[in-house]
């Protein structure tokens, strides 16, 4: 309450181009009514600037105030404040030297205690904004009042503050360290598995290398950021489901359909650049985020109101809605689920090929600029979505997409490999750019990390694609060899030659290990599985006599091999895949069983659940007993291949006795 009017008093003087030069306690006066009240102007100057000499009161003037050339500028008086704020939380100042010489050396080695190691109840926020203020370097430190004044005003409303003090951040740094010393030191005493030690260290690094500090804040869930999110999704919401059942409502104001959105994200990229011009960022970036989503919205809305790349014509009433071409919600929905049609990709959104085509693009665009304006990683994923919209629509409008036809949704899948590796090329690249980057950069400084999302892009769409090709080109991709089978086989078939690429795709990822690699890889290894089992348990379903006795047996040897995958390599995934299919397997043999034998079922059930319990048991067994002789072997061929020792001379003259 005293601190507060005295900063703002300071941010005044800033403003107006004047640097005090010499605040402290005493130039402080508090009137009767506890107003306080900024006096004592005798070393105040105009721009700042260099006075040729050290000037100041010791203990409160900055040390650049305190060099031979006794340099002024407005982050000088902001280590005063710094000071004047220690006094205030702790009752001493943090600086007691009185010679010049000490204190400029005690301000540069930052040493003294934390207000909180003197005054335990210091509000940990509230210290954060005193140590920054206090920074030796003028870099670190708020670079006037004003900046440092809106930081006390976020710690009042309870919101997150900007500061980040280099003393918090060197201790931060040197505990996260030495955890990644006893990680290691844990991974090599086989204390921790290689995958958790893997894991704690991605954690750590991550966390000791951040992105920009408000958006490690901007994804602390407190109320403002909450209701900062809440309310951008309403908002989104309304432009999007509210616009498209109220879109006949405007029939009369046609021009409100597209203008509405357009004018919404106008306003709010106008209120974000003013957010960010008060280094109000968090905030901003919220209001970033919405504009971004509405300009992509805004245009739908323009072309579908427009008609432009698809004209709205009004036929006939007895004409078919496939055969028109519609733009109102209803007739869209109708055309949507009239089977007999295949629509196109763009009015699965609302639009045609053409007009997605657009709107990925305008999309595309507003990201890359935005990013460019923040600065934050935060809209790269925006990006990369629009590109990869971006990418299928330019396929879709090259006239190749056709719903529920084979060959056109063959080449969409290739299509979306295609695609998946470059966006995945280009992740990996920027990711081995942004290593390089973060080894160079100093503490506490992190590039923005571009990369994950445009290789998790990519991954997901080779994925992706490979999905839709072995569904859809199971006969291509089988050469024909299953042309007598049914479709489920020749699919599940397709599947299994499709695990190929995504085991290929889990090792080039291994090939360089960074967190980003290691997190993509296990990604895949989690689906991996899948790909291979699932497929088996489909064949065995459709084989006939004798054939899935044989399916069935690849199908529980693929299960097992998975299993031991996972103890060769500890992935967990593997092995929880191993027990869900086992599971899987056993209801699928049994219900065979039932069916071919043509026996009751509790009969055939019964003698699998006995086979199965001394399969299981017998395992158990030699889990215990496989080791164990294992090691009896090892060690007698130790003791024959050693020389005698006089422990084993002595102890076979024990034995003779």
């Amino acid at each position: 309450a005293l601190l507060r009017p005295v900063v703002d008093a300071v941010a005044a003087l800033h403003a107006g181009g004047i640097v005090h030069g010499d605040l402290k306690p005493s130039n402080v006066l508090v009137d009767r009514r506890g107003r306080p009240v900024v006096v004592d102007f005798g070393l105040a100057m105009r721009g700042g600037g260099s006075r040729g000499r050290a000037f100041g009161t010791p203990g409160y003037a900055a040390p650049e105030q305190l060099d031979r050339d006794g340099r002024a500028v407005p982050a000088s008086d902001v280590f005063a404040l710094g000071a004047m704020l220690y006094l205030l939380l702790t009752g001493e100042r943090p600086i007691p030297d009185s010679t010049v010489d000490a204190c400029r050396a005690r301000a540069l080695a930052v040493d003294y205690r934390l207000p909180q190691e003197r005054a335990p109840e210091t509000p940990a926020k509230l210290q954060r904004i005193c140590l920054a203020a206090l920074e030796p370097e003028l870099a670190r430190r708020y670079r006037d009042a004003a900046a440092m004044l809106a930081d006390l005003d976020r710690w009042r409303r309870g919101e997150e503050v900007t500061a980040r003090p280099a003393i918090l951040q060197a201790r931060f740094f040197d505990q996260v360290d030495t955890t990644l010393a006893h990680v290691e030191r844990w991974r090599l005493q086989s204390l921790v598995t290689d995958a958790e030690a893997e894991a704690l260290a991605d954690r750590l690094q991550r966390v000791r290398r951040p992105d920009t500090h408000w958006l490690v804040d901007a994804r602390r869930l407190v109320p403002s950021q909450v209701a900062l999110y809440f309310g951008g999704w309403m908002s989104l919401t309304a432009l999007t489901a509210g616009l498209w059942f109220a879109w006949e409502s405007f029939e009369s104001t046609p021009w409100m359909r597209w203008l509405v959105p357009a004018a919404t994200a106008l306003v709010l990229a106008i209120a974000a650049l003013v957010l960010q011009a008060r280094r109000e960022t968090r905030i901003a970036l919220g209001f970033f985020i919405v504009v971004d989503l509405a300009i992509a919205v805004s245009t739908l809305q323009l072309l579908r109101e427009t008609g432009w790349l698809a004209p709205a014509v009004d036929g006939p009433v007895d004409v078919p809605v496939r055969d028109r071409v519609v733009t109102n919600a209803s007739d869209q929905l109708v055309a949507l689920l009239d089977r007999s049609r295949s629509p196109t990709l763009g009015e699965w959104m609302g639009g045609w090929n053409e007009q997605l085509l657009v709107v990925a693009a305008a999309w595309l665009i507003g990201s890359i600029a935005l990013r460019r304006v923040t600065g934050a990683a935060a809209l790269t994923p925006m990006a990369s979505l629009a590109a990869l919209l971006f990418w299928t629509s330019a396929f879709a409008s090259a006239g190749f997409f056709r719903a529920r036809d084979e060959h056109s949704m063959l080449l969409l899948g290739g299509w979306l490999v295609l695609g998946g590796a470059i966006a995945l090329a280009m992740g990996i690249r920027g990711n081995s750019r942004e290593e390089r980057r973060e080894q160079d950069a100093g503490e506490g400084l992190s590039p923005p990390r571009d990369a994950w999302s445009m290789a998790s892009i990519g991954v997901a769409s080779i994925l992706g694609g490979l999905l839709v090709a072995a569904w859809y080109g199971a006969d291509l991709i089988t050469l024909g060899l299953l042309d007598d089978f049914r479709d489920s086989t020749r699919r599940a078939a397709a599947f299994i030659a499709a695990a190929i690429p995504v085991i290929a795709l889990a090792l080039l990822l291994q090939r360089r290990r960074t967190p980003l690699r290691i997190r993509l890889a296990n990604f895949v290894r989690i689906v991996a599985p899948t790909w291979v089992l699932f497929p088996l348990l489909v064949i065995e379903r459709d084989a006939g006599s004798p054939w899935w006795m044989l399916w069935q047996i690849v199908f529980f040897a693929c299960v097992i091999a998975v299993a031991a995958m996972s103890a060769v390599h500890n992935w967990k995934p593997f092995f929880l895949s191993s027990l869900v299919y086992f599971v899987a397997g056993y209801a699928s043999l049994t219900v065979r069983l039932t069916r071919e034998i043509d026996g009751p079922t509790g009969s055939v059930a019964r003698v699998v659940m006995f086979a199965a319990l001394v399969a299981g048991i017998s395992t158990m067994i030699a889990a215990y007993a496989v080791p164990r002789l294992r090691a009896a072997r090892s060690w007698r061929g130790a003791r024959d291949a050693r020389p005698a020792s006089g422990i084993d001379r002595t102890a076979a003259t024990i034995r003779d006795r």
